[in-house]
C-alpha cells in the first residue's frame, strides 16, 4: 500500500512547530534534545533538503507541554513530543 504525499500539510505544520519553539526558548531545548536523542537511536532520520522530494510521506509531530499533578497540587511540567 501507498501512502499519498503529505509533503504540503507537514511543510505547514513544520512551520508552526518552528514559530512555537523560537517563542518558547524552554520548549525549544527540551525538543532538540529530544529530537538529536531520536536520531542518535536511528528512530528518526532527517529528512533531505533536495527541492522536488514531494512523494514522500512524513509523519508529522508537534511538543506538548502539560502539567502533571498530584492530587488537587500542581506538579512538574510534562514534555510530550507528539
Amino acid at each position: 500500500m501507498t501512502l499519498p504525499s503529505n509533503h504540503q500539510n507537514a511543510e505547514i505544520l513544520f512551520h508552526r512547530l518552528e514559530q512555537s519553539l523560537e517563542a518558547n526558548v524552554a520548549l525549544r531545548c527540551v525538543y532538540q534534545d529530544h529530537m538529536l536523542e531520536y536520531i542518535k537511536k536511528e528512530q528518526v532520520e532527517i529528512a533531505p533538503s533536495e527541492e522536488g522530494i514531494i512523494d514522500e510521506f512524513y509523519l508529522p509531530h508537534h511538543a506538548v507541554k502539560k502539567e502533571k499533578t498530584r492530587g488537587n497540587q500542581m506538579g512538574d511540567l510534562l514534555w510530550i513530543l507528539l
